[in-house]
């Protein structure tokens, strides 16, 4: 019996669909879409995010949550990094979560190698300075601007992570410094940071190396407003609107009349930063600079001569140990300063006079001497070249720099009393934030302004936890390596090689055996219409 060769089986059929198949069928396609679409939108208005990091780096604290979802305008984070800087994938994830928060946050990545012409645009427009490094990568001061407006922030490399060196570990603080520097473009007012003149100071306008021209730059790129402020005669002006006073280094000593308008500024509430330097007489003594008055009221008192560092260790050749690095004592100013090494955290001064605590007022010092300084009272010895030596001479430790919060004059008019600091004038001066290894000279002034005008930490964002940093390598832990590195993986590739090897002649032997048999089964079959062993007849 033969099968008809015109014939087709069942599955083999042509369907053919009617009208009411393929309107059913347009619905389905049409429901799938209208659910992509739902759920789309649903994603869209009801954005979730995971942390799944050991350390929930990504978490945003409640004072953040709180900060972005307080938001009524728009905010720029301009990112000025390569997509091959380390930095790039943390702040391109925590902006995510910002933006996630808050339609407000607007996040742009500025390439300055792949983008230059736009990174030179921003560069102009906010002031940052840009260099390379000896493979070609641009690197700036400043990898974050916060703009809102007229207003911004600038982050820095140093801002988003602190290392702790004797503990080998790193802190991640991104969000603290993200969300600090929103809150900062977010004030309306800005503090207004007066620098005096009339008496020979220092100029803002000086861009030497001993100018304070740098300063007064950082200063504006803070958020902060920088005015110079006349108190020569005949007409001083009025200090009512600054919220903090700069006199720095007069060469010219201070009448009566200025020193007494910087008293009641400071005795009424306001803030002072005096930043001495001695000054020289006919005599090459240390004269008087007419600030006496002033650090009087916050119970300081000058030296009468200028500090020689006795330290070999600490203080620079080519001088007589009149430049050196002082070494920060426990303050809320040198905070960030007392957890580095001794070199690092050092801060350099020069032509300082030993400051004095008067009994009784509450001044606290901030820069140390070694106790191998002295005070040196006539100088025409070292301007004929000759070697100072301690002998007979007031010996140290001494106090270069000293801070002062007196009692609040208006406790329902400002949150706290007024402040005042006094230190060397070169704790300001332009070379700071050019020389790498003045990097604790720039920090403790920079900490100074920020604890004078009171605007160091606006919200209070919780610490990441700290990881560790590098490899510590001991003899145990060589030891170790060897053994992974010579043994246990050499050994490991090779034992997979055998299993695979064990494997693959386990399985190709008996399909060699299956394919024989097929074989020899096809070659003891009948061809296709002759006769059978049994004597039939195939179809």
């Amino acid at each position: 019996m033969t099968d008809r060769p015109d014939s087709l089986s069942a599955p083999d059929r042509p369907v053919h669909w009617g009208r009411a198949e393929r309107v059913w069928s347009a619905l389905g396609v049409f429901s799938v879409a209208v659910i992509a679409v739902s759920v789309n939108i649903l994603v869209a208005r009801h954005y979730t995010r995971w942390d799944w990091t050991s350390t929930h780096l990504y978490t945003l604290s409640a004072p953040t949550l709180q900060t972005l979802h307080e938001l009524s305008e728009r905010v720029e984070f301009i990112v000025l990094l390569g997509r091959s800087d380390p930095a790039y994938p943390s702040l391109e994830q925590i902006l995510e979560s910002y933006r996630a928060e808050s339609a407000w946050v607007v996040p742009r990545f500025v390439d300055p190698d792949r983008s230059p012409g736009e990174f030179m645009a921003v560069q102009q427009k906010y002031g940052i300075v840009a260099g390379r490094t000896d493979n070609g990568r641009v690197v700036t001061d400043a990898i974050v601007v916060i703009a809102r407006s007229d207003h911004r922030w600038y982050v820095t490399p140093d801002d988003i992570v602190s290392y702790d060196e004797e503990r080998s570990e790193a802190r991640p603080q991104l969000e603290s410094t993200l969300t600090q520097g929103l809150r900062h473009v977010l004030v309306s007012d800005r503090s207004v940071v007066c620098f005096t003149t009339g008496h020979e100071e220092v100029s803002i306008d000086d861009v030497s190396p001993t100018g304070l021209a740098e300063l007064a730059r950082r200063l504006e790129k803070d958020n902060y407003e920088v005015r110079s402020v006349s108190l020569g005669a005949p007409s001083p002006a009025s200090l009512t609107e600054c919220n903090l006073v700069v006199v720095a280094a007069p060469d010219v000593p201070l009448d009566q009349r200025a020193s007494s308008s910087i008293t009641d500024f400071y005795t009424g509430g306001g803030n002072v930063l005096v930043l001495a330097s001695a000054g020289l007489d006919d005599q090459y003594r240390v004269r008087n600079n007419g600030l006496e008055q002033v650090v009087r009221a916050a119970g300081i008192g000058f030296g009468d001569g200028v500090v020689v560092e006795g330290d070999s260790e600490r203080r620079l050749p080519g001088g007589f140990g009149e430049t050196f690095f002082a070494e920060p004592e426990s303050h809320p100013i040198t905070r960030g300063l007392i957890r580095r090494t001794q070199t690092e955290l050092a801060v350099l001064v020069t032509l300082s006079q030993p400051l004095e605590r008067i009994a009784g007022a509450p001044a606290e010092s901030l820069l140390v001497t070694s106790p191998s300084s002295f005070e040196l009272t006539e100088l025409g010895g070292v301007m004929a070249g000759e070697e100072p030596t301690r002998a007979g001479r007031r010996g140290g430790p001494f106090s270069v720099a000293m801070a002062t919060e007196l009692p609040n004059p208006k406790p329902g008019a400002q949150p706290r009393g007024p402040r005042l600091v006094a230190a060397p004038a070169s704790i300001g001066f332009g070379r700071n934030w050019h020389d790498p290894a003045l990097i604790g000279t720039r920090r403790f002034m920079e900490s100074v302004v920020s604890w004078l005008t009171s605007r160091p930490l606006i919200v209070s964002v919780p610490a990441k936890a700290a990881h560790p940093v590098g490899l510590a390598l001991t003899e145990a832990s060589l030891g170790e390596v060897w053994r992974y590195v010579l043994l246990y993986m050499p050994g490991s590739v090779l034992l997979l090689g055998l299993l695979v090897f064990y494997r693959r002649r386990m399985t190709e032997l008996p399909h060699d055996a299956r394919l024989k048999s097929r074989r020899h089964n096809k070659k003891g079959k009948s061809a296709p219409g002759r006769s059978s062993p049994a004597g039939g007849a195939h179809p």
